[in-house]
């Protein structure tokens, strides 16, 4: 085998070895991240909604048409470009096309669970709104236990493992019956088969 031969090989084999290192680290972040890095989304949303607030009384995005129609209140305003209101799962893409052409939101277009009715007074310890789907943290990283994101009102963002989370909830119920609020949330959507099967497997 000549020089050139042995050169080429070994050219070829370390290109080939860095393409390898390189699908291989974009699997292992699909993985980890399954609808992409969300960075500081969850706290924009929260500082983006207390904003609001501030404006307002002290008083939460609420509507009669519901905690959806809530959420489309920051819209323009106060969320100039709507990826704070997708949530850690929803769209990107289609909840900016939908808020720009005034589309009413939905659970295909955002994943958060907003608790509407809600004042800077109320009880820090009141969920303002939470991610709807189970098995991810606060930047969209992969959950391994398979606990939730959620969002109080005092800005502190807590994670419920699947085992406490009806516990989590009748607290909750607890805390806004004390407070006179009626729990007015967003209904959480059934996730899929597939869905479940893609979070789930990590879940313990």
């Amino acid at each position: 085998m000549t020089t050139k031969i042995k050169v080429f090989l070994s050219i070829l084999g370390l290109w080939i070895g860095g393409l390898l290192t390189i699908a291989a680290v974009f699997c292992l972040w699909g993985y980890e991240y399954p609808y992409g890095s969300r960075g500081a989304i969850m706290l924009s949303a929260y500082f983006e909604m207390l904003t609001y607030a501030s404006d307002h009384n002290g008083e939460f995005p609420s509507s009669e048409d519901g905690p959806y129609a809530s959420l489309q209140k920051l819209y323009p305003e106060y969320v100039a470009y709507g990826y704070e209101l997708a949530g850690l799962s929803g769209p990107l893409e289609s909840i900016t096309n939908a808020l720009g052409r005034k589309t009413p939101l939905n659970a295909s277009l955002t994943s958060w669970v907003y608790v509407q009715g809600l004042k800077t007074t109320n009880d820090p310890n009141i969920a303002l709104f939470w991610e709807a789907k189970a098995g991810l943290y606060r930047s969209g990283r992969r959950s391994p236990s398979g606990s939730r994101a959620v969002m109080l009102l005092d800005g502190t963002i807590t994670n419920v493992l699947p085992a406490d989370w009806q516990n989590f909830q009748r607290y909750q119920s607890t805390l806004l019956y004390r407070d006179g609020i009626t729990n007015r949330v967003a209904s959480v959507p059934e996730e899929s088969a597939e869905e479940r099967q893609g979070l789930g497997a990590t879940r313990k």
